[in-house]
């Protein structure tokens, strides 16, 4: 709910009276006449709420409340125009109650001159209006002035010499005036310029702007279309558009509602809307020349080659924009740059497209991928001593296939393959075969061959192992036969190695090519005996010496010494090795060919050096000045040496452990030993032992002493302190042997101590500023009263450490008190003196008197007023408050005090009443505020308006609370005792009730509400009355209340014909015959509502997918009738005249022998469409026109 506070009242409501009017008459066609009305009980605005309100025959004049007793207001002329002898002045106030009323006549004169009666005016346009001065003026005549008048700007003034019509221009646009006629009086009434007339609030339009300029979509010529076209996107309603020829199509000049513009030839066009004569900026459009067709393809084609086994085709000159298009058995590709690659083998046809236009065809062939012949086989036969030429025959040669052999300075071919009379030296051999040349094969023709030289060869002697030689001839000669001849012996090789020989004497000669060398001598020895194994000394490797070496003990003379292994391989006559990397070996000894057995020798890995220790070093401190070093994770079998370095160079200690302790402060050197091998030296730093800060007491300066001292407890033999100034004290440096140091001024210091050259760190010292006298005390001072005849002193803001002290002075001066908690009690009326003590230093003394015991005053006296209707608080008033009396009043939750003891805004309760003077409380006195009259409350019960629209709604309101009977007003109008308001129509309403009392309940808004939407019903796809098919109607309602009952009538007669259930949806009426109708629907709340258009069925069957609309052409809305195939799906639909989609209306499955009826073009704009229908395979269109 909405509440308003209504205004308050003194006690209760008075209603206004009125005692005398400024004026009580005026003469008829006065202007606006002031008036002056004194009286009582006048109310000013209180919130937002007005004040008293002055009447005229209960019209509301403009009123100003001046005080309680006086008010001033305004008649304006429109009340005084006629004359009446009896006019009501009255008063309202804002609690609802009426004052006495007072006689107002305005009086005739011998001629009346009354004001035009009311123009009618109608706006033109955006700086004009037309202005009707009514005839019939009897009063008033001609010439007559028009005034417009705006807010804000210049008068416009028209005259007019008689009644009619009048043109008012030049007025601004989006303005609003107020416009008056003023005509002129008779002459018997002075001839003068009459009243104005009720003025007449119009506001001109906004002035109209030119449309924006149109944005459209062109449509160039194709090969297909040679004209284009341009449409409109978004046309504008109502607008007509301009399309205009530029240069050579200058003769064209086209307008279109649509905005669409078909059939246009090319050239330059210019573009515009008018809307209402203003027309936007013209948009360039152009129409391009139609396209030609491009001429065909010309292309390189690249064929497949051994190297690559797909094709290409590359347009030469590419057409730009064009698209090429490359059509094959089961491909089809597409390019913008007419480059085609990866193609198979086989035939193709290539096509350029360029705006819309498609080229010739050329056909383009792939060849199938060629084969590349296999590398020739061939048999050479190389030049002799007896031919001093070479030949080649190749092996299976190829049928079709050519033979080149290609040597320096030479080049051959043959068919067969056969190469003869070839000169020594390097050739290839290459075979084609269809254009494809196979890899060249080399092919060397040798020199002719000379007698060949004595052969040079190797022999190999018996061995203990093998009592037979051998003899390999070095270089064996390719082709060459070897022959070796001893005693009863001839031997041939083809390789020169000759095995298996007994001892003897053998001669030795090579043949090549039928020439023969001369002969070598060769002679096999006996074989030798067997040796014994080795025996040697092995020295392994050291961390001095990383390798190892061996020595054969009593070497044999002549014998070869043999160390193999490791990557090694040695010989030695003397059987010493040295050097050897660790690994294992194989020794043996050869002697006149025998090789011993093989003694197994293994040099050690090279120990390795142990790593540079990691130590934990613990420096000397003020406490302990020697230091240690501790070794993390010593090795095991490890011996750690740590030898002094400069001022420590006499130390040098050992440990197995790897701990030094008691280490003078220097430089020292640790390593470790482990298998004969050193690490490498650690160095390690023990530093020398810090001086310990010195430790001191600070004496801070007092009251008595304003210097400062310092002395260091337990101070350093042999130490110097040293005392520096910081800051403020910078000047000062002090030092002294025995650590004191006295007489300091406040500041910061810094201590330090020396101890043989060493200094320790400092200690920083502050020295206080000399503490200041503490403020005088401050206390509260409780007097005696009757109940207790002794006072307190308490001091406020307690100093910490302080001591106060309460002295007696003049009658009290055997009084002398001490505190901690500045709380002195029980003292004796008198004087006193109240100091405070702190570090040594004390305050100024502050005087306290306490007073002599006084006698407590009276019980107060005071005047209740009790709460009412219109102001719900009490007040409590003291009469003859005391002088300095301060008067407390507690009850109800709260406490109050005043000094004049008057209360105010006091809620309903108990209270107690006391007066207290010079610290004395009189007794109380019970004070009781009762409580206000009953709250007034309003209930309210609303009945919604049933149907959307109509006034059928109610209010039932009731009060309780305040005293009965109650007045009850709705909207500050419609006002009754029942409380029923009736026949309203749907909105919020603002309540007030009043009791008999004059008290009125806080105001609060119903809101009567109606259904969202107003009801309404149609109809869709009425089937037709044919050949043993009755007709149908489907209907349908939106709004208003489900559910909805269906009715429909003749519509010649308006009997009923047939009515539906009550349903929550649609209702199909069938079994209907061929007539017109009117169709109705009443929902569940009784509203009733009638379709617009009235449904037709008719006896006309079309025939099978016939497509019929009518009317045509039409406005709003015209019907669609077609009858489709049992079974067959059905789309209907409207397009615009350039076949664009507009919407689709209706689609299904045909039923048997049903003519559908549907609506279509409902809200179209102005133009020619085409309603289609697709059946099955069939479309049917019909061109229609909306208006």
């Amino acid at each position: 709910m909405i509440f308003f506070i209504l205004a308050p009242t003194a006690g209760q409501a008075q209603a206004p009276t009125i005692a005398t009017l400024s004026t009580n008459s005026a003469t008829a066609g006065s202007l606006a006449v002031p008036l002056t009305v004194t009286g009582t009980n006048f109310q000013a605005p209180v919130l937002a709420l007005p004040g008293s309100v002055v009447l005229f025959n209960a019209t509301p004049l403009a009123t100003t409340v001046v005080s309680g007793t006086q008010l001033e207001a305004v008649i304006p002329a429109t009340l005084l125009a006629l004359p009446s002898a009896s006019n009501r002045i009255t008063v309202l106030n804002p609690t609802g109650l009426t004052s006495n009323a007072l006689n107002f006549a305005v009086t005739a004169t011998a001629t009346v001159c009354l004001a035009v009666s009311t123009p009618v005016v109608s706006v033109v346009n955006s700086t004009t209006v037309n202005v009707e001065i009514p005839g019939g003026n009897t009063t008033t005549t001609g010439p007559y002035t028009v005034t417009a008048t705006p807010l804000l700007g210049a008068v416009v003034t028209v005259n007019a010499t008689v009644a009619g019509t009048v043109a008012v221009p030049g007025l601004l646009p989006a303005t609003s005036y107020l416009i008056t006629v003023t005509g002129t009086c008779p002459a018997a009434a002075g001839g003068s310029t009459s009243p104005p007339s009720v003025g007449v609030s119009i506001t001109t339009p906004a002035a109209p702007t030119a449309p924006a300029q149109p944005v459209a979509v062109v449509v160039q010529p194709t090969c297909l279309l040679a004209s284009g076209s341009v449409t409109v996107t978004a046309p504008v309603s109502g607008a007509t558009y301009t399309l205009v020829g530029v240069g050579a199509t200058a003769s064209v000049s086209l307008t279109s509602a649509s905005g669409v513009f078909t059939g246009l030839a090319p050239g330059a066009y210019r573009l515009s809307v008018s809307v209402n004569g203003l027309v936007s900026a013209a948009l360039a459009v152009t129409i391009d020349a139609v396209p030609s067709v491009p001429a065909q393809p010309v292309a390189v084609v690249v064929q497949p080659t051994s190297g690559l086994a797909t094709g290409s085709v590359s347009v030469t000159a590419p057409l730009s924009g064009a698209t090429y298009a490359l059509v094959g058995i089961g491909v089809s590709l597409t390019s913008a740059t007419g480059i085609f690659t990866n193609l198979t083998p086989g035939a193709y046809s290539l096509s350029v497209t360029l705006n819309g236009c498609v080229s010739t065809a050329l056909d383009v062939t792939i060849n199938a991928t060629p084969t590349v012949p296999t590398l020739p086989v061939a048999v050479v036969v190389h030049p002799t001593c007896l031919l001093a030429t070479g030949s080649l025959t190749v092996t299976a040669p190829l049928s079709n296939g050519t033979y080149t052999l290609i040597g320096t300075g030479v080049s051959l071919t043959s068919a067969t393959g056969i190469f003869t009379g070839l000169a020594p030296g390097a050739y290839t051999l290459r075979v084609a075969v269809n254009g494809q040349v196979s890899a060249g094969l080399a092919v060397t023709i040798n020199a002719v061959p000379t007698a060949p030289a004595q052969p040079i060869a190797v022999v190999v002697q018996p061995t203990c192992l093998l009592a037979t030689g051998s003899v390999t001839v070095t270089a064996a000669l390719s082709g060459g036969v070897y022959t070796l001849i001893g005693t009863n012996i001839s031997l041939t090789s083809t390789t020169g190695v000759f095995t298996d020989l007994a001892p003897g004497t053998y001669s030795l000669s090579a043949a090549l090519d039928r020439c023969v060398g001369a002969a070598v001598t060769v002679t096999i020895k006996e074989a030798p005996t067997a040796l014994a194994v080795p025996v040697a000394v092995v020295v392994q490797p050291t961390c001095l010496l990383a390798s190892g070496s061996v020595s054969v003990t009593a070497s044999l003379s002549d014998g070869v010494y043999t160390l193999m292994g490791a990557g090694a391989s040695l010989t030695s006559t003397t059987g010493v090795f040295t050097g050897l990397a660790p690994g294992t070996y194989s020794l043996s000894v050869a002697l006149n060919g025998c090789v011993s057995a093989a003694l197994a020798v293994t040099i050690d890995a090279v120990p390795a050096a142990p790593a540079q220790p990691i130590v934990t070093i613990v420096q000397p401190t003020s406490v302990l000045v020697t230091g240690s070093v501790t070794v993390t994770s010593p090795l095991s079998g490890g011996t750690y040496t740590l030898v002094g370095v400069g001022v420590t160079a006499g130390v040098s200690l050992t440990s197995a452990a790897g701990v030094f302790t008691n280490l003078a402060p220097g430089t020292y050197g640790l390593s470790v030993a482990l298998d004969g091998c050193t690490s490498p030296a650690l160095a390690v730093t023990i530093n020398a032992a810090p001086m310990p800060t010195p430790i001191v007491t600070i004496v801070q300066p007092t009251c008595l002493l304003v210097t400062g001292s310092v002395s260091v407890t337990a101070p350093l033999s042999g130490g110097t302190y040293t005392l520096v100034g910081v800051g403020a004290t910078a000047g000062v440096s002090l030092t002294s042997a025995a650590g004191v140091f006295t007489n300091l001024a406040p500041g910061t210091y810094s201590l330090s101590v020396a101890v043989n050259g060493s200094v320790s760190a400092a200690l920083a010292v502050t020295i206080n500023a000399v503490p200041a006298a503490p403020a005088r005390p401050i206390a509260v001072v409780v007097q005696p009263t009757s109940v207790l005849a002794t006072g307190s002193v308490t001091v406020t803001s307690l100093l910490s450490g302080a001591t106060y002290t309460l002295v007696g002075v003049g009658a009290t001066a055997g009084v002398s008190l001490t505190s901690a908690t500045g709380a002195f009690t029980g003292l004796a009326a008198g004087s006193y003196s109240l100091s405070a003590t702190l570090n040594g230093c004390v305050s100024l003394a502050l005087d306290v008197t306490i007073n002599a015991v006084t006698v407590l005053p009276t019980l107060p006296v005071a005047v209740v007023v009790q709460p009412t209707c219109v102001l719900a608080t009490g007040s409590v008033t003291v009469t003859a408050p005391l002088s300095g009396g301060v008067y407390t009043l507690v009850g109800a939750g709260v406490s109050l005090t005043s000094a004049t003891g008057v209360f105010t805004g006091l809620a309903p309760g108990a209270y107690t009443l006391r007066v207290a003077v010079n610290g004395q409380v009189s007794a109380g006195l019970a004070v009781t505020i009762t409580s206000t009259t009953a709250t007034i409350s309003v209930t309210s019960k609303v009945t919604a308006v049933a149907c959307f629209g109509s006034a059928t709604g109610q209010v039932q309101l009731q009060a309780t609370g305040g005293t009965a009977p109650y007045t009850f007003t709705l909207n500050g109008g419609l006002s009754n005792s029942s409380g029923l308001f009736t026949a309203l129509k749907a909105g919020t309403y603002v309540v007030i009730a009043q009791d008999s009392k004059g008290c009125a309940a806080l105001a609060s808004s119903v809101t009567i509400t109606q259904p969202v939407l107003g009801l309404n019903v149609t109809f869709s796809q009425v089937v037709n009355a044919c050949v043993g098919t009755a007709g149908q109607i489907p209907v349908s309602a939106t709004g208003g209340t489900a559910p909805y009952t269906y009715q429909l009538r003749l519509a010649a007669t308006g009997s009923v014909v047939a009515t539906s259930p009550a349903v929550t949806s649609g209702f199909t009426f069938t079994g209907l015959s061929a007539n017109a109708y009117r169709l109705f629907v009443v929902d569940a709340s009784g509203c009733e509502a009638e379709c617009a258009t009235q449904p037709l069925i008719t006896t006309a069957c079309l025939k099978l997918t016939e497509l019929d609309v009518y009317p045509n052409p039409f406005s709003n809305q015209a019907t669609a009738e077609f009858q489709v195939a049992e079974g067959e799906r059905y789309s209907l639909a409207i397009y615009d005249s350039a076949g664009r989609l507009v919407r689709r209306v209706s689609e299904g499955v045909g039923e048997a022998n049903r003519v559908y009826q549907v609506p279509v073009g409902s809200y179209l704009a102005e133009g020619n469409y085409q309603v289609r229908l697709v059946s099955g395979s069939t479309v049917q269109t019909v061109r229609v026109h909306a208006q």
